[in-house]
């Protein structure tokens, strides 16, 4: 990273910096409770014109805007790792999310020279849903004994930018364990089961998009 584009970075502890920013994108770990907390947080110390994102990657936007005061100005804007490499962001609109709020986060997009595409709110949306699959594909080739090195080496065959289990490495495994919880929570949580809600994503159709 250039001398020039660090000294364009400000660190802060401290909410209240965030007062004059026009977008503010969270980027906590995947919890909704620590997310709820801290998206409140910024909400309190923005103005009501300031779109505020979340990078999740599979937490609903609805769930999350649900104790927020102005949940239209709620959006969630999906980077992808490495995020100096990878150009798609996932922009995933919420129940009340505002056409203006997803317009200006499309903006903001483009301006960081991203390529944004919309997607409806569900659990994993559309590309982590997809992604999903991928992982456990792999992870049950592992358990059935098949060697890691042949995997990889036929998921670059097939086309793949990153083998499956390269990947999980470097999004890490505890994140990949903390979106299984809190996916089984709130699957059981709404009296279901989680291996028929596997079953089910399985089967849907993949196209989610607006």
């Amino acid at each position: 990273m250039s001398r020039a584009l660090l000294d364009r970075i400000t660190t802060t502890e401290r909410p209240a910096d965030l007062a004059p920013a026009a977008l503010v994108v969270e980027a906590v770990p995947e919890n909704v409770a620590v997310k709820q907390q801290v998206l409140q947080t910024i909400e309190a110390v923005t103005e009501p014109c300031t779109v505020v994102a979340s990078t999740t990657s599979t937490l609903p936007i609805t769930t999350l805007s649900s104790t927020l005061a102005r949940p239209e100005s709620f959006v969630g804007m999906h980077f992808f790792s490495p995020v100096d490499r990878m150009t798609l962001v996932e922009t995933i609109v919420g129940s009340r999310t505002s056409e203006a709020t997803v317009a200006a986060s499309l903006t903001y997009a483009r301006m960081l020279g991203k390529r944004p595409i919309v997607v409806r709110d569900s659990r994993g949306f559309f590309t982590s849903r997809v992604m999903e699959r991928y992982f456990d594909e792999a992870l049950a080739a592992v358990g059935e004994g098949i060697d890691p090195g042949i995997i990889e080496r036929a998921a670059t065959f097939a086309g793949y930018p990153v083998p499956p289990l390269q990947l999980l490495d470097e999004i890490t495994l505890t994140l990949n364990r903390a979106v299984q919880r809190e996916n089984r929570i709130a699957v059981e949580v709404a009296g279901g089961n989680m291996a028929r809600e596997e079953s089910r994503q399985r089967a849907r159709p993949d196209d989610r998009r607006v």
